[in-house]
C-alpha cells in the first residue's frame, strides 16, 4: 500500500501511448486493456510486440462496433455515401502530398492519418457491400502477383 504525503496527491495510471486510464481502459477483440508497465497499457504493448501489425478481422469487429454506438448504423449510408467518404479522405490525402511537392512543410504522419482515414472508411464500405476486404485484398494481390510472375503470395 503507498503512503500519501498531505500534499501530494495520487496521479492515476496512464497510458504514455494512448492515454487510457484504470477508469477508462482501451476496448480490443481480448477485452478490456489492464497494465504491461506503469505507464503503458497491455493493448499497446501488444502492439508493440507485433509492431503495429493490422489485422483485417479486428479492424472490421472494432469498427462496426465503433460506427453503431458512436455515429450511425452501417445501413444508415449507402454505398455511395461511405464511397464518398473514402473520396474526401484520399483527397486530404493527396491534398497535403500536392503542398509537400510544392516545397511546403507537411508531416509524412500527418498524410498517413489522412490514409488511415481512408482504409478505415474503405473497411466499412466493404462491410455495406457485404465484402470481407482482407480476402478482396489477398485474392487481388495473388492475381496480380500471378499475372506478372512474380513468386509473392499473401
Amino acid at each position: 500500500m503507498r503512503k500519501r504525503s498531505p500534499n501530494r496527491e495520487i496521479k492515476p495510471q496512464q497510458c504514455r501511448e494512448c492515454g487510457c486510464t484504470q477508469g477508462n481502459a482501451c476496448v480490443t477483440v481480448s477485452g478490456t486493456c489492464g497494465w504491461a508497465k506503469e505507464d503503458l497499457c497491455t493493448a499497446c504493448d501488444e502492439l508493440d510486440q507485433r509492431g503495429a501489425r493490422l489485422m483485417f478481422g479486428e479492424l472490421r469487429l472494432l469498427n462496426l462496433i465503433r460506427c453503431t454506438e458512436y455515429f450511425h448504423a452501417l445501413d444508415e449510408w449507402s454505398p455511395t455515401d461511405w464511397a464518398t467518404a473514402v473520396a474526401g479522405e484520399v483527397g486530404e490525402a493527396c491534398n497535403l502530398i500536392k503542398k509537400l511537392r510544392r516545397g511546403e512543410a507537411v508531416h509524412a504522419e500527418t498524410i498517413g492519418k489522412e490514409l488511415a482515414d481512408a482504409v478505415i472508411y474503405l473497411d466499412l464500405l466493404a462491410a455495406r457491400l457485404g465484402l470481407n476486404l482482407a480476402q478482396c485484398v489477398q485474392q487481388k494481390f495473388n492475381e496480380v502477383s500471378k499475372r506478372r510472375g512474380a513468386p509473392y503470395r499473401l
